[in-house]
């Protein structure tokens, strides 16, 4: 189920990160829920903000569906995301994955590069500023993926 980790962090505005329990991409579990969460931070990410262009692949002109369906779409909006925040000095892989945090480590071990669900959790804390602390207070939460969230201390 995902995770969301409450975050002890020196930057007051970071105060939860929300991440998935097992990797979403090609050739991974791609469970029901850890998609829904991949899509919905996608979803917000799609968003225009002062200072920021949104994370929009090209030809793709509505927002990813959020569905929990790894397929196709799924995966050119994580690849496109993944090359978007490397353009943008993010040190992600771009190997189309989105894998689980391991507590308290901001990079994975094997490949050493920012885990692509925190780049996903910054691009939501600069896309909406007024619901930092709780995810499901956005209208466009898929309200079935509130039940499956564990809370973990960082």
């Amino acid at each position: 189920m995902p995770r969301v980790y409450i975050v002890k962090s020196a930057d007051p505005k970071i105060k939860v990160a929300y991440t998935v329990d097992q990797a979403a991409g090609p050739g991974c579990p791609n469970r029901r829920e850890d998609v829904l969460l991949v899509q919905h931070l996608l979803r917000i990410a799609w968003n225009d903000v002062p200072n920021s262009k949104g994370f929009r692949p090209p030809g793709e002109t509505q927002p990813l569906k959020a569905d929990g369906i790894f397929g196709p779409t799924t995966a050119r909006f994580i690849k496109f995301f993944q090359e978007e925040a490397v353009r943008r000095k993010a040190n992600c892989a771009t190997d189309g994955r989105v894998d689980p945090v391991a507590t308290g480590k901001p990079a994975g071990s094997i490949s050493g590069t920012f885990y692509t669900i925190l780049a996903m959790n910054s691009a939501r804390n600069n896309r909406q500023l007024a619901n930092q602390d709780d995810i499901a207070l956005d209208p466009m939460f898929p309200g079935d993926l509130r039940k499956h969230f564990y809370i973990d201390w960082v």
